[in-house]
């Protein structure tokens, strides 16, 4: 419940700050159109109160997504879409950007919302329309979002060897540690979705040792104690196991499935 409650008050942030851009757009006296001060004012208001608000939106689906896998017992390495569960939430967040979208003259701006409208496509399932908002000029693979979107994008599509190419070629030293965290995952679940689980363990430990943010820890912890257990490697396997068991943070579900599992490995020993 309190889950949903913040989602519905983050929502209407979100709404209430697009109407309010609309509401000073359009009361701009149409004899001074673009006055500097109002321009400056717009461009403030579009950065600092609606692009945070959409962020903070897609951020709250990202995390609902990731709390029903982890408590399905399921491997999973990152958030995958399910657009059944919340269409309307994403209907009405592309019609307030694209909305929004004639208001916006900085590039600057324009862009970031385009990608963000590439994001909202994502968690539609709507994957080619996702990917015609990256392909748009003037978008980059240095923007973590871009690059970040179109691994996963061409992951679920089952394009993998656009993924191995691409990802050599990644200058990994623009990103933070956390984006780099994330960009191995994502190529750990290029690895993961052909069933090659060395290589997905291999790229999954380098983003837990790069810096593992905050709701994919605990979830990419199970999943290494899971492909360690799928290859039979049960002394590699076990110590993942039990982390995630004793963990006071670990979502219930791979905290009860771990706990499990640990009584099966140690029987048998």
């Amino acid at each position: 419940m309190r889950f949903l409650k913040s989602f519905s008050i983050c929502f209407s942030l979100l709404v209430t700050t697009i109407g309010g851009i609309f509401f000073v757009q359009c009361s701009t006296p149409s004899g001074n159109p673009s006055s500097y001060s109002q321009k400056k004012y717009h461009s403030f208001s579009i950065r600092y109160n609606t692009l945070f608000n959409i962020d903070a939106a897609l951020r709250k689906e990202r995390e609902r997504l990731l709390f029903q896998q982890q408590n399905m017992w399921q491997i999973q390495l990152l958030e995958k879409p399910d657009y059944r569960s919340n269409s309307n939430f994403l209907d009405s967040l592309q019609q307030g950007i694209l909305e929004l979208l004639p208001y916006v003259h900085e590039d600057r701006q324009k862009k970031a919302l385009y990608v963000r409208l590439a994001q909202s496509y994502f968690y539609k399932e709507d994957y080619y329309a996702a990917q015609a908002y990256l392909d748009l000029p003037g978008l980059s693979f240095t923007d973590f979002e871009v690059l970040y979107y179109w691994l996963r994008i061409h992951n679920l599509l089952g394009q993998y060897q656009k993924v191995n190419s691409l990802f050599p070629e990644i200058e990994l030293g623009l990103f933070s540690p956390r984006e780099r965290s994330l960009l191995y995952a994502a190529h750990a679940e290029t690895f993961y979705l052909q069933r090659q689980i060395d290589s997905a363990i291999v790229y999954l430990e380098l983003a837990q040792t790069e810096y593992a943010p905050k709701g994919y820890r605990w979830s990419w912890t199970y999943s290494l104690a899971m492909m360690y257990a799928e290859k039979e490697n049960y002394e590699q396997a076990l110590p993942y196991f039990q982390a995630v068991r004793r963990s006071l943070t670990a979502p219930d579900g791979i905290k009860i499935a771990s706990e499990v599992t640990c009584l099966r490995l140690q029987s048998k020993d």
